[in-house]
């Protein structure tokens, strides 16, 4: 599900500024993932938007309450300050305002993807095709700070088990993310999984270091075109994504977003992001990055574009 954010966040470098005066407003970061959730509380419908920033939840703001003042809006405001402190959505909830509290606590998950077993739907993903031997291969790929390795474990065609290696990523929040991660790809037996919300870099990280070890890395991009600059538009979220891209000796040497119109802070962070890793890969045949899809597909169709593909 494609959710529409906006930044509504600030962060200075040393401090985050929480004001909660009539509302709840956080100050953030615009290098921070903006995620938009909402859940029923007493009075309606609760909405809030969720500030991920080197993977901690750094910024929650209230966008639509309708709860009793100065009982369940300041049950609502006390309830981020715990989840804030916590870095959990499972919070002690405010005596007299169980509603509210609680109703915070799921538009929180629900914006960062989370849910409970009852809301869960089933997915079906495409199972893995495995020809090698059986055996245990090691794989490698880039994290959000460092490397993650894996050790998987090939038994009559199937993967028998994952082990996490190695991971630099944050304590109790990306090497979770990794975990949560594997358990999913050893249920389902396949890669093509969606990464996990709010720490996408190390959850898809993890798909990367198991399709490395399966031999599964993207094909790099086969470029015919002379050395030079070429222009390539795509399709964003609010107009036409526009790149420059440098060929040099046959291979991708570096790309330039030239025009987005997207959301600041989201659409043109994933942009970025997907630069990066078309460039770290040497392949458009990469996912496009949770939370905005539109974004991260346009910039990767107009690299295509740009080089002929």
């Amino acid at each position: 599900m494609i959710k529409q954010q906006k930044i509504a966040i600030i962060l200075l470098p040393l401090l985050a500024m929480i004001i909660l005066f009539g509302g709840t407003t956080i100050f953030g970061s615009p290098a921070g993932e903006f995620y938009e959730g909402s859940a029923e509380g007493y009075g309606g419908e609760i909405r809030v938007r969720v500030e991920v920033l080197e993977e901690e939840i750094v910024g929650i703001e209230i966008l639509e309450m309708n709860e009793t003042v100065g009982l369940g809006d300041n049950a609502a405001e006390a309830t981020i300050e715990k989840i804030l402190e916590s870095q959990s959505t499972e919070v002690d909830v405010v005596s007299g305002a169980t509603m509210s509290s609680n109703a915070v606590m799921r538009a929180v998950e629900n914006a960062l993807g989370i849910t409970s077993e009852e809301e869960e739907v089933e997915k079906v993903f495409a199972p893995i095709t495995i020809t090698l031997e059986d055996g245990e291969y090691e794989g490698v790929a880039t994290g959000y700070y460092d490397d993650i390795k894996v050790l998987v474990e090939v038994t009559d065609g199937t993967i028998a088990n994952i082990e996490l290696v190695e991971i630099n990523d944050t304590e109790g929040f990306g090497d979770t993310a990794a975990l949560n991660t594997i358990k999913e790809i050893l249920s389902t037996q396949s890669v093509e999984i969606d990464a996990i919300t709010g720490a996408t870099a190390s959850s898809q990280g993890t798909i990367e270091a198991v399709k490395a070890a399966l031999g599964m890395i993207a094909a790099p991009v086969t470029i015919t075109l002379e050395d030079g600059e070429y222009e390539g538009v795509g399709t964003g979220f609010d107009g036409d994504i526009k790149v420059m891209v440098e060929v040099a000796d046959g291979s991708i040497a570096n790309i330039q977003l030239i025009e987005i119109n997207d959301t600041e802070g989201l659409g043109d962070t994933a942009a970025l992001n997907t630069i990066e890793e078309i460039l770290s890969t040497q392949s458009v045949e990469i996912d496009a990055i949770t939370g905005a899809t539109i974004s991260s597909q346009g910039t990767i169709d107009a690299v295509k574009d740009a080089v002929g593909l």
